[in-house]
Protein backbone atom coordinates (compact mmCIF):
# COMPACT_ATOMS: atom_id res chain seq x y z
CA UNK A 1 0.00 0.00 0.00
CA UNK A 2 1.36 3.23 -0.69
CA UNK A 3 1.79 6.38 1.60
CA UNK A 4 -1.81 7.48 0.42
CA UNK A 5 -3.49 4.19 0.79
CA UNK A 6 -4.88 4.13 -2.46
CA UNK A 7 -2.60 1.81 -4.42
CA UNK A 8 -2.31 -1.69 -2.99
CA UNK A 9 -1.23 -4.07 -5.65
CA UNK A 10 1.98 -2.50 -6.72
CA UNK A 11 0.45 -0.45 -9.61
CA UNK A 12 3.51 1.23 -10.46
CA UNK A 13 5.42 -2.62 -11.57
CA UNK A 14 2.14 -3.86 -13.20
CA UNK A 15 1.49 -0.68 -14.97
CA UNK A 16 -1.98 -0.10 -13.42
CA UNK A 17 -1.41 3.40 -11.33
CA UNK A 18 -2.14 5.07 -15.01
CA UNK A 19 -5.73 2.67 -15.49
CA UNK A 20 -6.74 3.44 -12.41
CA UNK A 21 -6.20 7.06 -12.21
CA UNK A 22 -8.39 7.49 -15.31
CA UNK A 23 -11.23 4.99 -13.95
CA UNK A 24 -10.78 7.05 -10.65
CA UNK A 25 -11.24 10.42 -12.73
CA UNK A 26 -14.17 9.28 -14.81
CA UNK A 27 -15.97 7.89 -11.39
CA UNK A 28 -15.19 11.42 -10.25
CA UNK A 29 -16.81 13.02 -13.18
CA UNK A 30 -19.59 11.00 -13.46
CA UNK A 31 -20.70 11.62 -9.76
CA UNK A 32 -20.28 15.29 -9.67
CA UNK A 33 -22.80 15.30 -12.99
CA UNK A 34 -25.07 12.66 -11.09
CA UNK A 35 -25.71 13.44 -7.48
CA UNK A 36 -26.95 16.87 -7.78
CA UNK A 37 -29.68 14.97 -10.15
CA UNK A 38 -30.57 12.84 -8.16
CA UNK A 39 -30.39 13.94 -4.29
CA UNK A 40 -30.16 17.48 -2.47
CA UNK A 41 -26.60 17.18 -2.77
CA UNK A 42 -24.87 19.86 -4.65
CA UNK A 43 -21.42 19.37 -6.81
CA UNK A 44 -19.09 21.29 -4.31
CA UNK A 45 -20.30 17.85 -1.83
CA UNK A 46 -18.21 15.41 -4.03
CA UNK A 47 -14.48 15.09 -3.72
CA UNK A 48 -11.51 13.31 -5.27
CA UNK A 49 -9.47 11.77 -3.08
CA UNK A 50 -9.77 13.62 -0.03
CA UNK A 51 -7.30 13.93 2.99
CA UNK A 52 -7.48 14.20 6.65
CA UNK A 53 -10.50 11.27 6.86
CA UNK A 54 -8.40 9.49 9.74
CA UNK A 55 -6.95 11.80 12.58
CA UNK A 56 -3.75 9.72 12.96
CA UNK A 57 -2.85 9.30 9.42
CA UNK A 58 -4.12 12.85 7.32
CA UNK A 59 -2.54 11.70 4.08
CA UNK A 60 -4.02 9.07 3.74
CA UNK A 61 -6.17 8.96 0.77
CA UNK A 62 -8.60 6.01 1.32
CA UNK A 63 -11.05 6.46 -1.61
CA UNK A 64 -11.19 7.30 -4.77
CA UNK A 65 -14.56 9.85 -4.51
CA UNK A 66 -16.56 11.11 -1.66
CA UNK A 67 -19.73 12.23 -1.59
CA UNK A 68 -21.78 13.82 1.08
CA UNK A 69 -25.40 13.03 1.68
CA UNK A 70 -27.65 15.62 3.25
CA UNK A 71 -29.65 13.27 5.74
CA UNK A 72 -33.45 13.69 7.30
CA UNK A 73 -31.85 14.07 10.73
CA UNK A 74 -30.73 17.00 13.02
CA UNK A 75 -28.39 15.10 14.81
CA UNK A 76 -26.04 14.04 11.78
CA UNK A 77 -26.44 16.53 8.69
CA UNK A 78 -24.51 14.81 6.20
CA UNK A 79 -23.43 10.93 5.89
CA UNK A 80 -20.23 10.21 3.65
CA UNK A 81 -19.79 7.82 1.28
CA UNK A 82 -16.42 6.67 -0.23
CA UNK A 83 -15.71 4.90 -3.54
Amino acid sequence: MDKFGDHFFKCKENGKKELHNRIRDAVFTICKEIFPIISDSSKSDVHQEQTRIFKKATQMRPGDVFIKHPLNSASEPHKTTAI
